[in-house]
């Protein structure tokens, strides 16, 4: 695997055994409390499946899979991806993020540079305001 982040449904709790971590790490979902107040009901999963996808890829875990999963049942019906919205309190610390170490690093990266960027063009602004 290379080059991006996995969610793998864990339902046997024996994966952590299978994976090769050489070059991933795996990890619980990190927002998971925050989608259980995001409970879709039945009726409501089309509209879940068109919500825009959390940006930071490095949080919102829980939050991109329930959109990700209701896209997959949307699209093609299927019954796996039925049971996890219908029992999502109980499926999602299940789940197991799968995170290249490469990927993690170059996303950190980014993160850090953005950041800087904005630090920098506030700083600018704010000499300019002061001048």
């Amino acid at each position: 695997m290379s080059g991006g982040i996995a969610y793998v449904l864990d339902e046997t709790g024996d994966f952590v055994h299978r994976a090769n971590r050489d070059m991933v790490v795996l990890e619980p979902l990190n927002d998971v409390a925050e989608t259980f107040n995001v409970h879709a009901l039945h009726h409501e999963w089309s509209a879940l499946a068109q919500a825009a996808l959390p940006e930071n890829l490095l949080r919102h875990d829980a939050l991109r899979l329930q959109i990700l999963v209701a896209r997959h049942h949307l699209y093609t019906g299927s019954e796996p991806a039925r049971r996890v919205l219908e029992h999502w309190r109980e499926a999602v610390p299940k789940f197991i993020k799968i995170m290249p170490l490469d990927y993690r690093r170059a996303l950190q990266d980014m993160q850090a540079k953005a950041l800087a960027a904005v630090r920098h063009d506030d700083k600018k602004a704010g000499l300019a305001v002061g001048a």
